[in-house]
């Protein structure tokens, strides 16, 4: 069809969007199956949420460790200095 034809030419059909006739059991399984997906999502959330929990608190154990490793090893350094 040429550029002036779509402007010129006879107006296209619309099509018309098909209805369906959806049942209450269709409704009722896509709603029971939308539920389990969000209880696996969010027990899913859960679970992370707990392991980064861990894992901050194991981080944080580490780093404290450390720390307390760097401090004695300062005082067992400057132990035998007199003045």
């Amino acid at each position: 069809m040429s550029f002036f034809g779509r402007f010129f030419g006879k107006p296209r059909r619309s099509h018309r969007p098909v209805s369906l006739q959806l049942d209450e059991g269709f409704l009722t399984s896509r709603i029971t199956e939308a539920k389990r997906l969000n209880e696996d999502v969010v027990s899913s959330f859960v679970e992370t949420t707990q392991k980064q929990v861990s894992d901050a608190k194991f981080a944080r154990q580490v780093i404290r460790d450390v720390l307390q490793r760097a401090d004695n090893l300062k005082a067992l350094h400057h132990a035998g200095n007199k003045k």
